[in-house]
């Protein structure tokens, strides 16, 4: 994939460096500056999740019935990456003076992207505007939450099955535990409001423990999802955690791991970068720009906040979004697919982003 990018890049004049850092997994970065100016970021990532359960197509067979295009991340993001490839290739057909754009194409999204655009973070990578083609359909996507990933653990004591009085059962423990933090999900931790972001949620993802049927579980984990909203104090939502299973778990060890954190993000709506993005999709389309925000994250945050260039996320969906949810997104679902006539004008939107930011 990320050859076959790199040699549609590079037939366009663009430099290019394709950075493998594993077998058959890489990134690849496309250059190319027509003169003084400001340079745009593109951003996209290559890698997809597994297919689950219930296709009717081959998922990985391309399939176009009508205006849609069916296939496993079709819309998430392949379509993304086409049009900006596209768009690419169209401005630089046109012969520019000014500016820079560089094209980023990644692997290990969906797995974080410490191994994608994390490696972008670390080689100091530079743009003044920056556009992750992440699918929004007819938003223009400004922020997303921050996300506390936990392992939670209780220790208890086993005995035999039929003697359970003997032991100290880690499961019952931690079922109290999860019920309490269900208690304070909507009460106490959904009490904030934000114009754009969904409220602070806590999703358990999964839980573990135990060994046998007729033995005490002596031991018992589970991971919880905590997403929250800018400015929220994640040391102590952290600690409330911990302190919720040492109220319902008194007498029994218990801990709480941080398996990994991501900052949230959120570009202002009177940034350059908005109105650009404005101006294009209304001059392509007729029709005004919504902002909203995804209640996921995307990489826009390794850009946002650590290379502190001015990030927003807009790309094709199957259909169109209200402001601050993600539907009726498909991706991940059975028969995901994506319309081709919102990857076009997707594309000449991006056109015309590129022209905004770098006559800017």
């Amino acid at each position: 994939m990320a050859r076959l990018l790199g040699d549609v890049w590079r037939s366009a004049g663009f430099e290019v460096e394709i950075d493998e850092f594993d077998t058959d997994r890489a990134n690849v970065i496309g250059r190319r500056r027509w003169g003084p100016g400001p340079t745009l970021l593109l951003n996209g990532h290559m890698d997809v999740q597994p297919p689950g359960q219930g296709w009717s197509v081959d998922p990985f067979g391309a399939e176009v019935v009508g205006d849609r295009l069916y296939g496993q991340g079709a819309e998430d993001m392949k379509a993304g990456l086409a049009a900006m490839t596209a768009a690419a290739v169209n401005y630089a057909a046109t012969n520019p003076t000014r500016g820079e754009l560089v094209l980023t194409a990644v692997a290990d999204e969906m797995c974080g992207g410490v191994k994608g655009t994390k490696t972008l973070v670390d080689r100091q990578l530079r743009a003044d505007f920056a556009v992750v083609c992440e699918p929004t359909g007819t938003d223009l996507y400004l922020a997303h939450r921050g996300a506390v990933w936990l392992r939670l653990e209780v220790t208890g004591r086993s005995a035999h099955g039929g003697r359970p009085w003997l032991g100290r059962n880690a499961i019952n423990a931690m079922l109290a535990w999860l019920s309490a933090l269900q208690e304070w999900t909507p009460t106490t931790l959904r009490r904030t409001q934000h114009d754009l972001l969904p409220d602070n949620t806590l999703n358990i993802g999964a839980i573990a423990g135990g060994h046998k049927i007729n033995v005490v579980a002596d031991s018992s984990t589970a991971e919880v999802d905590l997403r929250h909203l800018p400015g929220a104090d994640v040391a102590d939502l952290v600690e409330t955690v911990r302190a919720l299973g040492a109220s319902v778990v008194p007498d029994l060890d218990i801990s709480v791991e941080i398996t990994r954190m991501v900052d949230p993000m959120e570009t202002p709506a009177n940034a350059p970068i908005v109105a650009i993005c404005r101006r294009a999709y209304e001059s392509v389309t007729g029709t005004p720009l919504v902002l909203g925000a995804t209640a996921g994250f995307q990489d826009a945050h390794y850009l946002a906040n650590e290379l502190r260039i001015p990030t927003v996320m807009f790309g094709p969906f199957a259909a169109g979004a209200s402001a601050g949810n993600d539907y009726p997104s498909l991706s991940g679902q059975p028969d995901e697919w994506v319309s081709l006539s919102a990857l076009t004008t997707t594309m000449k939107v991006y056109e015309g982003m590129i022209h905004g930011a770098l006559s800017a």
